[in-house]
């Protein structure tokens, strides 16, 4: 299948996530660890040489498609971030996008059932914003949501994604400056 299927969300604790979703009653896989660069970036005081990511699934050999992954950057001072966590102001550290995207909002999951999806959603943690018959809202961090939805026929376009790529990330929101000049990009 073409598209994004699988989909992490980061923790400051692999440890403390793996054994509150075990206490939830969620099987979780034995944490994995890893690098994405074999060598030591210069100037990155935290980087030891060891892994550089952990990361916990539900299942390594047959994920459930809409349940996400978590993961967790070793040595990044989570707490300290989140502390000062203001993302319009670190932004102006970046170049602009030319197409005026300055975040994504939000993610979109397609699920063949949005009621059992619902209460996984809820059993993970997750704080549930909204929700009508065929799309429920729930906050992930900051003004970040995942936004969870069902087919509301059999022929629809969603169902008929289902069809063909199964429960999966269907769509991923972006905040932009002015809708109207990134539409004219």
């Amino acid at each position: 299948y073409n598209g994004v299927r699988l989909y992490s969300f980061f923790t400051s604790s692999v440890d403390t996530t793996r054994n509150w979703l075990h206490a939830q009653g969620f099987k979780i896989d034995t944490p994995r660890s890893g690098r994405v660069a074999t060598e030591m970036p210069k100037g990155w005081d935290w980087d030891d040489g060891g892994p550089q990511w952990r990361s916990i699934d539900f299942n390594t050999k047959n994920p459930p498609a809409y349940l996400p992954a978590f993961m967790e950057i070793t040595g990044m001072p989570y707490q300290e971030i989140n502390s000062q966590w203001k993302p319009y102001s670190w932004r102006k550290y970046y170049d602009d996008n030319p197409n005026g995207v300055i975040g994504i909002s939000f993610l979109r999951v397609v699920v063949n059932d949005l009621n059992v999806a619902r209460k996984e959603f809820k059993k993970i943690g997750l704080k549930e914003l909204q929700a009508n018959d065929t799309m429920a809202k729930f906050k992930i961090a900051h003004n970040h949501e995942l936004h969870v939805i069902a087919p509301s026929s059999p022929d629809d376009k969603l169902s008929r994604f289902l069809k063909t790529r199964g429960q999966a990330v269907y769509a991923i929101g972006f905040e932009v400056k002015n809708l109207k000049e990134t539409h004219t990009f």
